[in-house]
């Protein structure tokens, strides 16, 4: 290829991009001067017939301009207006609605429209909006329908964000006019008119019956303290009774003899108890009488104790203890009936050694006197 060819083709190229240039600008021109001409007749007609210039179906913001910078001199920025429409306008919680946005724009302009992103938000958009473009001469309607849902009760409002148009001057932002939505209850109205309860506590605090009548407890026990004191100060104190005479080893013995005939062991079938027992009783009054014997003591050791008192009936003695250690250490067999006379003969050597202790004590007393007398003389 030459080098003329080459030159060619470049001018024609060069043309072609003017000429392409030169009519979008007259496109933009044309777009602004409709434009402004249709927003200067709006208002005119409102005020002829007597209404407001404010659209029926919204409350439309003001028309957002390009920035001017950008455009060539001597062009009016185009403006750009949202129209909202709800349908339906009442709904009730979660019920799908939709939300209508058109605007128009130039033929060379693109639009971008806005998504709710927040899931938190009352009203929450439910899918991507359905785009649809209609052509006008000059121009063109974009159109999104959004799905929506409200999940409140009362007038709510949609939220929607707002509308960016890309025109060759730049991104224009158009905000959405405020619109809103009603919703409803899907409850049925209370025909009743009741009045519901005041909520009760989840865990009702229990007290014991004692803890609330503990107080009125010591109040009485302190005036039936009170009422026993002064009846005891006001009663006379008996006199204390006067101690009875000491009782003796002898008496002692009888008791104990008296005991054990009212226990009736050798009838019950415990003979060789009642033998060890009685032998016991002799043994107690034996150191009772005389306070140095122990009765921890052998039997041999006991005969030696008491190898010096004249007063005792030793064969006796001998013979009531080695018939008791026969039945403790030799497991004797006694009958009933010898049991019994062993009882007997316990009984008779206590009586004997108190007969014979009360005869030396008179004797004693006898001989007492005697002495001093002859002392005197």
């Amino acid at each position: 290829m030459s080098r003329r060819a080459r030159w060619g083709g470049v001018r024609h190229g060069a043309l072609a991009l003017l000429t392409a240039l030169l009519t979008a600008l007259l496109a933009t021109r044309q777009d602004a001067v409709a434009q402004s001409r249709s927003t200067a007749r709006k208002p005119a007609r409102a005020m002829a017939r007597g209404k407001a210039p404010t659209s029926a179906r919204t409350a439309a913001q003001a028309p957002a301009a390009a920035p001017q910078s950008l455009l060539p001199l001597g062009v009016a920025p185009p403006a750009y207006a949202v129209t909202v429409r709800v349908y339906p306008e009442t709904v009730s919680v979660g019920q799908p609605f939709t939300a209508t946005l058109s605007m128009s724009v130039s033929s060379n302009a693109t639009v971008t429209w806005g998504t709710i992103t927040d899931t938190a938000a009352v009203v929450s958009q439910r899918q991507p909006p359905q785009l649809r473009t209609t052509a006008r001469p000059a121009m063109r309607i974009e159109t999104a329908e959004y799905s929506l849902a409200a999940w409140d009760l009362g007038t709510l409002p949609l939220g929607l964000p707002a509308v960016t148009v890309h025109t060759l001057a730049g991104d224009i932002p158009v905000s959405v006019p405020i619109a809103t939505i009603a919703v409803r209850s899907v409850l049925p109205g209370d025909t009743a008119q009741r009045v519901p309860k005041p909520p009760r506590a989840l865990f009702p605090r229990l007290v014991p019956w004692w803890r609330r009548w503990w107080p009125a407890g010591v109040v009485l026990v302190a005036l039936a303290l009170l009422w026993w004191l002064s009846r005891r100060r006001r009663t006379p104190r008996a006199p204390r009774p006067v101690a009875s005479e000491r009782r003796t080893p002898y008496d002692e013995a009888l008791q104990q003899f008296a005991h054990l005939d009212r226990l009736a062991l050798p009838e019950s079938g415990e003979p060789g108890r009642a033998v060890v027992l009685a032998v016991d009783v002799v043994r107690s009054y034996l150191a009772a009488r005389r306070p140095a014997l122990s009765l921890a003591g052998t039997s041999a050791e006991l005969l030696t104790a008491v190898s010096g008192d004249a007063l005792l009936p030793r064969d006796l003695l001998v013979s009531l203890l080695a018939e008791a250690d026969a039945v403790k250490f030799a497991q004797r067999t006694v009958s009933a009936e010898a049991a019994l006379a062993l009882l007997e003969r316990a009984r008779a050597f206590v009586d004997v050694v108190a007969q014979a202790d009360r005869a030396a004590a008179s004797a004693s007393a006898t001989l007492s006197p005697s002495t001093s007398t002859g002392a005197n003389a």
